[in-house]
């Protein structure tokens, strides 16, 4: 999958979740910084596991390594987690920063949209003839569902 599709498939779910929220209490619609946290954590959440060029830069600076690194540790059910946390801490710092503080619903949402999106990368790298192998270090081998090219 293309960055563009992993990007509109996290904006899609965070419209999803602000919808939820609008039928949740009709009488008060999320704010805008609500919406703003919501789009951006499913968007950094469905990309941040192509973020595996940089450990090719960093370990072999050649010409084909991102080929090599690309649906690598960061397609894992593993780092996936992982990935996850760094999203919310990056959300918790930017607060602190500002000085504000987070609704318990705001944390929940941000939680949840940076899992999820994570997961909807992997299973969406595995729809094609790529695939990934999310069970590593475990088991090596490659999944793929060979739908698309």
């Amino acid at each position: 999958m293309d960055n563009i599709t992993h990007s509109l498939v996290g904006l899609l779910t965070a419209e999803t979740a602000l919808a939820a929220l609008r039928l949740k209490s009709p009488e008060a619609s999320p704010s805008r910084r609500t919406k703003v946290a919501f789009l951006l954590a499913a968007l950094i959440s469905n990309n941040i596991c192509d973020l595996d060029f940089v450990l090719g830069l960093i370990l072999e600076p050649q010409r084909l390594q991102y080929l090599l690194q690309h649906r690598g540790h960061t397609h894992t059910l593993l780092l996936a987690p992982v990935q996850a946390l760094f999203i919310g801490l990056g959300f918790l710092a930017f607060a602190k920063i500002k000085k504000f503080a987070w609704e318990s619903f705001e944390l929940k949402g941000i939680a949840i949209l940076s899992v999820l999106g994570c997961l909807l990368h992997l299973v969406l790298d595995f729809l094609n003839q790529y695939g990934i192998h999310p069970f590593w270090p475990f088991y090596n081998g490659w999944f793929y569902a060979d739908m698309m090219f």
